[in-house]
């Protein structure tokens, strides 16, 4: 491989992750693949170096909701890496966790849990075997597991692996860095999960406040912060400020990223939660709508996390007596958490409880 080609690959691969790391995802995307497709050509497909750009354009795909082209990235990456044995040079083991745990996020984001969980306690073992237990990429895998915990269910095991992973981050990079603010937003929304809000609003708080001192105010990691902290301030039975917040951060999302993005979706989902307390259904139906059309639109029909929105705009439409549709939204929601939650998932139960309440009142009449 060429001086200049080598030169001009390096050059888009630190340009993918500083846009990577100012939420510019669309431009992350494109130096990664140009980087990917340049490497293969001059220093062959099985390169480590193609693995290690692999990774950053699965990151980069992952967070713009392209989730088939991720994993495709994410696989080819870890493909690649599974050629050295562990234990032979510390940046190739570096670049096979960073691949494992690049594919254990997508398989998080598409709602496989069982199989993150799985790809992600090897990529734990292998950390912890070339890396050490005290590694950043380590605290990475950690996040994924505590992920993979909060989602299905498991909250004991998700508070674990974030509460290790937070140690980890704060002694070495310090407790202000980004890192240790995406814990912090996961701990907070643990907390939400589990309905314990005083516990996570420090969490939630903390998480803005890193980020925001770090990125500034417009940047979609500080939008993200924003709508935990939101959840937070609604079971608090904050409205208005939730409101305030919620708004501000699709707005953030919109402008980085487009209205059809995912984590506009996400916001909007959101919203309709705060505006449904506050009672005001007419808007809520039409945030959950609009929302829910988004998130099936760039996360697919059966994604799990479609179930929350589900079971609520079932319920705004069972408070106007439109039982028979309030029914196929909860069923529907349950549908998609079977076999992949636990049977004490909060959402789930809520589902079961609104269905069993459905069916009493309509026996009623």
């Amino acid at each position: 491989m060429s001086d200049s080609a080598i030169g001009e690959a390096v050059g888009l691969a630190v340009a993918a992750r500083a846009a990577l790391d100012r939420g510019d995802l669309a431009a992350a995307r494109a130096d990664a693949r140009a980087a990917v497709a340049m490497l293969r050509e001059h220093a062959g497909a099985g390169s480590a170096d193609v693995a290690n750009v692999l990774v950053l354009q699965a990151d980069a795909e992952r967070r713009l909701g392209e989730l088939a082209a991720a994993e495709g990235s994410a696989r080819a990456a870890a493909a690649i890496m599974s050629r050295w044995p562990a234990g032979q040079q510390g940046e190739l083991d570096r670049i096979r966790v960073q691949a494992a745990l690049a594919l254990g996020m997508v398989l998080v984001a598409r709602g496989e849990y069982a199989a993150a969980g799985q790809c992600l306690r090897a990529a734990l073992d292998d950390a912890c075997a070339v890396l050490g237990p005290r590694d950043l990429d380590t605290a990475g895998v950690l996040n994924g597991l505590g992920l993979v915990g909060k989602y299905t269910g498991d909250f004991a095991a998700a508070a674990g692996y974030y509460a290790r992973a937070l140690e980890i981050v704060e002694a070495t990079a310090g407790p202000g860095d980004v890192q240790a603010a995406a814990l912090h937003h996961n701990l907070g929304g643990l907390a939400h999960s589990r309905g314990e809000a005083a516990a996570g609003l420090w969490h939630a708080r903390r998480a803005v406040q890193i980020r925001r001192a770090a990125l500034g105010d417009d940047h979609p990691d500080v939008a993200a912060d924003q709508g935990a902290y939101a959840a937070i301030l609604q079971d608090l039975g904050r409205l208005e400020e939730a409101e305030q917040m919620l708004r501000e951060a699709q707005g953030t999302f919109t402008r980085a990223y487009g209205p059809g993005h995912l984590e506009v979706g996400i916001a909007r989902t959101s919203l309709g939660a705060v505006l449904h307390q506050a009672g005001r259904l007419d808007e809520a139906e039409a945030e959950y709508r609009a929302g829910l059309a988004i998130r099936e639109r760039r996360s697919g029909a059966g994604h799990p996390e479609l179930a929350a929105t589900l079971v609520n705009l079932g319920s705004v439409l069972a408070q106007r007596g439109e039982t028979g549709q309030a029914r196929r939204l909860y069923l529907r929601a349950l549908r998609l958490l079977d076999g992949r939650v636990s049977q004490a998932h909060p959402t789930r139960q809520a589902g079961e409880q609104l269905l069993a309440a459905l069916g009493t009142r309509t026996a009623g009449r």
